[in-house]
Order: structure tokens, then sequence, then C-alpha cells
């Protein structure tokens, strides 16, 4: 297998560092590599007609942020993994994006901060913007390496989304179970048993099919996480026309939105 490269943006918060801890913990067992990536946002550069002034604003804030992403460095490589790291200023979302296209990593790992719950804001311009899997983790999960991790899945034909996340959990997770919503009173998938055994045969492992019920697909996932010891759920974000896109955010955008275990989101 491929190390898995994993990118983490990072702003200097509690849920940033919780999430470079969590993205540790994973490319330790995944034998991947790690790059931080901070953006010093345009509005806290001092704004001047002196271009001095201006300049020796971008240079103070730039060493701060370079002696503390060195320090986060120094941490992570010490524990044996490859590191780099890349700082940048002006708008943090577009940069951001800007950075992780040049970076080109398998997965991005974002903090979720608790407030984010009802402002996602990054979480939902890279989903909407990003092509690359979103491992999404909230501030008030305790890194720890996954051991139950859980595939959601609607049984609809994949076509490699599911690539990236196997990589991973293969790796990582010591037990892997699929996991389909029954939504109430709809008919059950009738070529369940077909589905799994192909998917078994692509990735080379053994896993099984969970059901559980749910008045929707997000409060299915939701309740089934809440009763049940997982570590790490993994779901694809399927596709939406144009109406559907403008209505609002994906099931998969939801449920990472919700959970309070780690999330990866894949995209169709």
């Amino acid at each position: 297998m491929n190390s898995i490269r994993y990118f983490i943006p990072v702003d200097f918060s509690e849920a940033s560092y919780r999430a470079i801890q969590y993205a540790s913990l994973l490319a330790g067992r995944t034998s991947g590599a790690i790059q931080l990536g901070h953006i010093i946002p345009a509005d806290e550069i001092t704004e001047s007609d002196n271009p001095v002034v201006v300049q020796w604003s971008l240079t103070r804030l730039e060493q701060k942020a370079s002696d503390r992403m060195q320090s986060l460095k120094e941490i992570i490589t010490g524990t044996g993994i490859p590191v780099k790291k890349e700082i940048g200023f002006g708008n943090v979302r577009s940069e951001l994006l800007k950075m992780i296209e040049r970076c080109a990593p398998d997965v991005i790992v974002l903090p979720r901060k608790t407030f984010e719950n009802q402002n996602p804001g990054l979480f939902n311009y890279l989903s909407k913007n990003c092509r690359m899997p979103l491992l999404v983790v909230p501030e008030s999960f305790v890194p720890q390496a996954p051991e139950r991790a859980v595939v959601a899945t609607d049984l609809r034909p994949e076509n490699g989304e599911l690539d990236t996340a196997f990589r991973l959990l293969s790796k990582s997770a010591s037990e892997i179970e699929l996991l389909n919503i029954q939504i109430d009173g709809a008919p059950a998938h009738p070529e369940k048993q077909d589905w799994i055994t192909r998917l078994e045969r692509k990735y080379g492992m053994d896993t099984r099919l969970q059901q559980h019920g749910g008045n929707s697909v997000v409060h299915g996932v939701i309740s089934y996480l809440k009763s049940n010891p997982v570590d790490l759920l993994c779901t694809i974000r399927r596709n939406k026309n144009f109406i559907t896109r403008a209505l609002g955010e994906s099931v998969a955008d939801e449920i990472a939105r919700q959970a309070e275990v780690p999330v990866l989101v894949i995209r169709e």
C-alpha cells in the first residue's frame, strides 16, 4: 500500500491540535506523511499607507506562525512521521484551497470546532470546492487510534470512491463494518448480499453488514453512533443536481456536522 498523505489546516486552536493528534495516530498506523498548512488572515496585517509598516507587520506575523509551526513539526517528527509545513497569507478559505491543490494530499484532516455545529464555514467551503476526502475531527473527540470503523452505505454501486477509505481503514482500524440505514417503511435492498460480496472481493477483506432503522439517513446514522462503540465513520457524499445543491447540504455533510466521532467524507 502506498503511503497516505494527510493535509491539516492549522489555526493553532484546540480543535486543530486535536486534528493533528488524530492524524498523527493514523499516519503512524498507515506509514503516512503529514503536511501542515497555515494561512495568516489578511485582516491581521496592519493597514497603513507606509509599505514599511505593512511589511514589518507581515514579517512579525509570519515569524510568529513559523515558530509555532516548527514546534508542531518537531513534535510530530519525533514520532517518526515525515512532516512538511507551509505558511501563506490572504483569504483563509481560498488560500487554503490553493495550498491543498498544490500539495495534492490523499486526505484532508479538518478540525471541527464546537461552535461550527451551527456555522460550518470552512468545512462547507472545502466540501463543495475540493475533490479530496475530508476527515472531520470534532473538537470534543479525544484522539485515539480507531478500533471499530463503520462505513455507512446506501448499497449503491461504487466506482472506486471507497479506495482511499479502505486503504486507510485496513491499516488503522481493528474492525470494519458496513452500515445501511433502513428508512422506516422502506423496502429492504434486494441485492445486499451480492453487493457485499463484490465489495469484499474488490478490497480483499471480510466485513459484515449492520442494518439500523431511522426516519431519515442522518437520524439513523447518528442514532447508531450513539448506541454503538464506533471510533471512525466513513460515508460517501453523493453528487446532487443544481436544484438539490441550492436547497442545502448533503446527507454526508450533515452527518459530519452532527457526529461526535471523526467522519471521513468521500466524494462520489
